[in-house]
């Protein structure tokens, strides 16, 4: 059975009570702090968003007067994020691994996804969406976070991966280096880490709260030495050749 088959089993069954999850809790505040981050990076022109799951990513986007092609690989979950945003984005349900898009987007964006997918394949993902004009962003998880090493030893210790852990949770995570070689046809940009407050509990977390992690996470991330801990790589790319 495949990986990516593996993350449409799970990601449908969890649909239910992913809206509150990615909205209430504390792994939820940190991929709002995160979608926060990537939005501010946004330059004019076309999106794609490839993971979307729900759609909220786009609750930080004002300008809708662009084309968005917004991918996922649950349908259940497109079918949410299609509500949500009725006819301004362009929503498709697609197995990521295999996705292949002839346009060129302005943006590309995708956001706790390469530690999921086979990373061969997301590279080529990413080639095919863009050209020297894009500008790519990337979430995923930085292998040197404690949190990333204390959950990968809770799975491997105890062997959860089930649809209610180990899909929800990195199973890999990154160095820079590692993001380097990747990504070698590219400029990077900036390579940074942020999120050491929030955390990957889906225990709820009200907005004050988030709004003072949010606050410190960001002052914390200003020094390199603690910059190297966070849970969340940030990757600004643009590719060298078209």
């Amino acid at each position: 059975m495949s990986s990516s088959y593996d993350q449409k089993i799970a990601y449908n069954k969890i649909a239910s009570s992913y809206e509150y999850t990615q909205s209430e809790t504390f792994i939820g505040k940190l991929k709002a702090y995160n979608y926060r981050k990537v939005s501010k990076k946004l330059s004019n022109g076309s999106i794609i968003d490839l993971g979307t799951g729900n759609g909220d990513f786009f609750k930080n986007i004002k300008n809708f007067d662009r084309y968005i092609l917004a991918v996922d690989i649950s349908n259940k979950l497109i079918q949410i994020a299609k509500k949500k945003h009725n006819k301004k984005i362009k929503f498709l349900v697609k197995d990521l691994e295999k996705f292949k898009v002839k346009k060129k987007f302005n943006n590309i964006i995708s956001i706790n996804v390469m530690h999921r997918v086979n990373t061969k394949n997301f590279e080529k993902l990413i080639n095919n969406c863009s050209n020297n004009k894009s500008k790519i962003i990337i979430v995923t998880m930085n292998i040197f976070s404690p949190q990333f090493i204390l959950i990968r030893l809770i799975q491997i210790i105890f062997g959860i991966f089930g649809y209610k852990f180990g899909a929800q949770v990195a199973k890999k995570g990154f160095s820079d280096n590692q993001i380097k070689k990747i990504f070698k046809n590219y400029k990077i940009i900036k390579i940074s880490n942020n999120g050491y407050l929030h955390n990957f509990l889906p225990l709820r977390c009200s907005k004050s709260l988030d709004q003072k992690l949010s606050k410190i996470d960001d002052l914390i991330s200003d020094i390199p030495i603690i910059n190297q801990l966070g849970v969340s790589k940030l990757i600004v790319l643009k590719k060298i050749n078209s």
